[in-house]
């Protein structure tokens, strides 16, 4: 889908009530490439353009992205200086010997709203798709005290 439609379809939806827009993922974003401007920062200007979109229409808008080896985000990594927040989804290996029945949790590596590094414990069943919080935690201090994450 193309950035201009993007912008189309917010601005019809919110005349019928949009109030959050899930984008799935980044690098499926349309660009019209031009060979002197990087991927990566056309990546950042549609982001960019697509967050003034949500400030005007007063939509949020959740943006979905991978993330790279080191498990950071992958191409669009200039474009999260702009989010609000940023959420990291890590399975159970990072869950590591937490006390609780958590099998996943859900870190904010940045959060302009609240507290970094808080972390929300979840407990979820893959057949079902029930997902249920077990708990929020202050994930650097987990990481420091359990040495969880090298």
């Amino acid at each position: 889908v193309s950035l201009q439609t993007i912008e189309a379809l917010m601005r019809r939806e919110k005349a019928t009530g949009l109030d959050i827009l899930v984008i799935d993922y980044d690098q499926k974003i349309d660009l019209t490439y031009n060979r002197n401007i990087p991927e990566w920062k056309l990546l950042q200007l549609a982001v960019q353009r697509i967050e003034d979109l949500a400030k005007e229409l007063s939509v949020c808008v959740i943006l979905l992205t991978q993330v790279n080896r080191d498990g950071g985000v992958s191409a669009s990594h200039r474009a999260t200086f702009t989010a609000h927040t940023v959420l990291n989804f890590k399975g159970m290996d990072a869950v590591g010997h937490h006390p609780q029945s958590a099998n996943a949790i859900v870190v904010a590596e940045k959060n302009r709203h609240g507290k970094k590094s808080q972390a929300c414990l979840l407990s979820y069943n893959q057949e079902t798709l029930g997902i249920r919080e077990v708990g929020v935690i202050d994930y650097k201090k987990l990481e420091t005290k359990q040495g969880m994450i090298a």
